[in-house]
């Protein structure tokens, strides 16, 4: 009994370990730029007067929120869920240009990455 109860938190260490590398991997490849982050209050905007066209890291501020971008024609290219929560995705990255447009139903950031 001890020793199964040893190697299957063995085996949890050995995965914890290989999930942190995973996750190390996946920040390394966001490289986040030196401009400071745009802070969105819940609403519309749109990308090229509001907000410069780009490439972002959104997250949450709070509990977490629906988040939207729709291409000039009105189609959806970002549907997610901000935050850690069952139904929540956590943070999200994407591409944005002129004319899209951004619906956030709660406060989120947008941090520049390249």
């Amino acid at each position: 009994m001890i020793k199964a109860k040893k190697d299957k938190v063995s085996t949890l260490d050995d995965t914890i370990k290989a999930k942190k590398k995973e996750i190390d991997q996946l920040e390394e490849t966001i490289v986040k730029k030196n401009e400071e982050p745009i802070k969105l209050s819940a609403g519309q905007y749109i990308v090229g007067s509001d907000i410069p066209e780009g490439r972002y890291q959104v997250t949450n501020v709070g509990e977490g929120t629906n988040f939207f971008v729709y291409n000039p024609s009105g189609l959806p290219t970002v549907n997610t869920i901000l935050g850690d929560s069952i139904v929540g995705t956590g943070d999200f990255v994407f591409f944005t240009s002129d004319g899209d447009m951004i619906e956030t139903l709660g406060p989120v950031k947008l941090i520049p990455v390249e």
